[in-house]
């Protein structure tokens, strides 16, 4: 049927990148700017970096783009473009370290939502979850939770981490 297509899905998928570049021209794309702080701390301190995400990889590099974190990330591991299975499988973490060069258990993921921590978990990465108001009421089981990005900064960089929990 029609509606299982790829050329459909194609362009529906460029339909929601252009309208999501109109909003975030519109808009702007507001920053959690302790999490902007840190990615760019990490990249200085000499730590790769690579997004894993559930989203298309396109709207994802936007994103990067529009908080200039590009520069930050060596590579977008996407759940649609990629055609491995999406979070909560450890699939696109696996490929994050197989790019890498890296087993599993020398690397960590920093996650939002239950599924993320999930994929990164079953993947065997190290993972520190960071809730935000859409996902604080999710289950983390398997990750080190931490209240903030600041703190999370502060447990890398030696400052005080009394959030941790």
């Amino acid at each position: 049927t029609d509606h299982c297509r790829p050329d459909r899905a194609q362009r529906i998928l460029g339909s929601k990148n252009a309208h999501f570049a109109k909003l975030r021209q519109a808009v702007g794309v507001r920053p959690i700017e302790p999490a902007v702080s840190l990615a760019h701390a990490l990249k200085k301190s000499g730590r790769f970096l690579a997004l894993v995400t559930a989203e298309d990889e396109q709207t994802a590099e936007l994103a990067l783009a529009a908080l200039a974190l590009d520069t930050c990330f060596a590579f977008v591991v996407s759940g649609i473009d990629s055609k491995l299975p999406n979070k909560p499988s450890p699939d696109l973490y696996l490929e994050a370290a197989r790019r890498f060069g890296a087993g599993s258990s020398h690397c960590l993921a920093i996650e939002d939502s239950a599924n993320g921590v999930k994929s990164a978990c079953q993947a065997g990465f190290l993972c520190i979850a960071v809730p935000n108001r859409f996902t604080d009421s999710q289950s983390f089981e398997g990750a080190i939770v931490i209240d903030s990005c600041a703190t999370l900064a502060g447990f890398f960089f030696g400052a005080a981490n009394e959030g941790l929990h």
